[in-house]
């Protein structure tokens, strides 16, 4: 009797442990999954894809491999330096960013050591970016600016990242400007070696407006510089270097305009090619 008593106690609680069971298998997602992208700390996943932030501004597209990031409107002003490299990292194979009305990145008290750190970086749209780092705004393997307006601003701080270097526009192995308006800001106490646009391979310049004044930074720098061919096929560009003004391994000039001037020199380089 006593035993046959125990089990109807039992019973709801079983009941209950198979009824949270179900519930569990029931709000399970097969579809979810985890990006290798992040933006102010905050892991992209197919649950926050449409809203990352929580505020409307920020939203993503695509797959494990590739897809878009929209800003529309951010603003993301702080971050902690201990859990990331930059205020948006990605490490998918492609990312474009998609800029829609006015965007701020690490323009706050605490800039980044990196604004924006990814592979393989598309920029474009109609809308405008600006980017506060303390090393270097924008860095990716390879990156293209197909549009929009891009205002990079390296800024001081007292550590030994910021006193290493500072740039712009920074690529390890392609960088294409197609288009756009892409403006470099110094702190004028700055003191660091600086680059407007770096890039270790081929840097190519097909349109657009490009405006680097170094003067604005006490440190030597160049304004343009490419370890390989700098090519400007198109576009406008007003360049000052406090060192160099351009400097590439091969240059080749067919088209568009550069008002450039320089401490050192206008052109530092081997092998000029004309067009």
């Amino acid at each position: 009797m006593n035993k046959k008593f125990g089990k109807l106690l039992l019973l709801p609680i079983f009941l209950g442990l198979l009824l949270l069971a179900l519930t569990a298998c029931s709000s399970y997602d097969e579809n979810y999954a985890i990006y290798d992208l992040w933006v102010a700390g905050v892991k992209v996943t197919t649950r926050n894809a449409s809203d990352i932030l929580g505020d409307g501004t920020v939203s993503y597209v695509g797959d494990g491999k590739s897809g878009t990031l929209t800003l529309n409107g951010t603003n993301i002003a702080e971050c902690s330096y201990e859990d990331v490299d930059a205020f948006i990292v990605s490490t998918i194979d492609h990312l474009t960013i998609n800029l829609v009305g006015e965007n701020k990145i690490g323009m706050g008290e605490k800039a980044p050591v990196n604004g924006i750190s990814a592979y393989d970086l598309t920029i474009k749209g109609e809308g405008s970016l600006a980017v506060g780092s303390r090393a270097s705004c924008i860095k990716a393997d390879t990156l293209t600016v197909e549009s929009g307006k891009i205002d990079t601003y390296i800024k001081t701080a007292e550590d030994e990242i910021a006193s290493f270097i500072g740039v712009g526009l920074w690529a390890q192995e392609h960088l294409t400007i197609n288009s756009g308006d892409i403006k470099v800001h110094y702190a004028p106490e700055f003191t660091a070696l600086s680059y407007g646009l770096y890039c270790v391979k081929d840097l190519t310049i097909n349109g657009g407006s490009i405006e680097i004044k170094q003067e604005d930074a006490a440190a030597l720098g160049v304004g343009i510089i490419s370890s390989e061919k700098l090519t400007i096929a198109g576009g406008n560009m007003t360049v000052y270097g406090n060192d160099d003004a351009m400097n590439a391994k091969t240059f080749a000039m067919t088209g568009g305009t550069v008002n450039a001037s320089a401490v050192d020199l206008f052109l530092a380089g081997f092998n000029p090619e004309t067009g």
